[in-house]
């Protein structure tokens, strides 16, 4: 009988940190993400709670989609956060919000979803800005 082993893949993820002391920018991260075989790409699972803080007051994560379109390019990303009364303001999405309050007070983690597989890497260029300027809204 043979046994399944899922395989660990890496990939690039965009952080916009709630701790002053880690970053006032938004940043790439790399994301640690589960799937059955290198070739499963459809489902991947990631594992967003490494990089986000409060574990002892919130253990569970909420996520949203969003779609941005430009033209006639349609791009997809998850966005990943936490909700709860004792964490502070957000203040990497205050700095990108110039100084605006933020509706989301704990660190906040985008990954991109792609066409063909379930979570893809964030491009360095494109795939940021269009993160940045989706995170303002």
């Amino acid at each position: 009988m043979a046994r399944l082993q899922s395989v660990e893949v890496q990939l690039r993820g965009r952080l916009y940190s709630a701790n002053p002391q880690r970053h006032l920018r938004p940043y790439q991260i790399l994301i640690s993400t589960r799937q059955l075989s290198l070739l499963a790409q459809l489902q991947r699972f990631p594992f967003v709670e490494n990089h986000i803080a409060g574990l002892c007051f919130q253990p569970w994560i909420h996520n949203c989609t969003v779609t941005v379109k430009e033209g006639r390019h349609m791009y997809r990303f998850m966005v990943f956060f936490k909700c709860h009364k004792t964490f502070g303001p957000n203040r990497c999405l205050q700095a990108l919000l110039q100084g605006q309050p933020s509706l989301i007070c704990s660190d906040v983690v985008v990954m991109q979803i792609g066409d063909r597989s379930s979570y893809v890497n964030m491009r360095g260029g494109r795939d940021t800005i269009l993160a940045d300027w989706m995170m303002k809204r």
